[in-house]
């Protein structure tokens, strides 16, 4: 690797603003001006690396993903359009790889990595309802203890055994 990390940091952090102002139509130039800057200060040896990846190429895969369906029918589905959109990224981003003469193809579906994002929710989920089962079961019944009891006077105040007023 050559090159700064700082001068690719600020080159990402600007290409995402402008993802963010075009409201996300500006990804696939993003992708391929930030792989093109990876690749060039990239070498496998003496061989320099580099990205003939074009964002025209991403973006008509990106509409095919996207389309169809309505709103309610996306959220539902998002797992399997976001597995497919990181499919279709990764055969893009493969496919445009160069060290040399050397180049790479990939023949990655877009379905190939639906199972695997499903895993992960499925563990994620798994996770979650035993940490909470498992924080959940102990004892939080406070009413039972003695220093928590609170008792307010005629006024309203609260007089008890951890109130400052008392």
């Amino acid at each position: 690797m050559a090159g700064s990390g700082s001068d690719y940091a600020w080159r990402a952090g600007l290409w995402s603003l402008f993802v963010v102002l075009t409201l996300g139509l500006a990804l696939p130039w993003r992708q391929a001006a930030l792989e093109r800057f990876k690749m060039r200060h990239t070498f496998y040896g003496d061989l320099p690396g580099a990205s003939r990846a074009r964002a025209r190429s991403f973006q008509a895969r990106l509409v095919a993903v996207a389309s169809g369906g309505c709103r309610i029918a996306r959220s539902i589905a998002w797992p399997f359009i976001y597995a497919a959109f990181k499919a279709v990224e990764w055969r893009w981003w493969v496919s445009g790889i160069r060290f040399g003469d050397v180049h790479f193809e990939s023949d990655m579906r877009r379905g190939a990595l639906i199972g695997l994002y499903w895993k992960v929710i499925g563990w994620s989920v798994l996770l979650v309802v035993a940490l909470s089962s498992w924080i959940g079961g102990r004892d939080r019944d406070w009413s039972r203890h003695e220093q928590c009891r609170r008792t307010t006077d005629a006024k309203g105040r609260v007089r008890g055994a951890n109130s400052i007023l008392s």
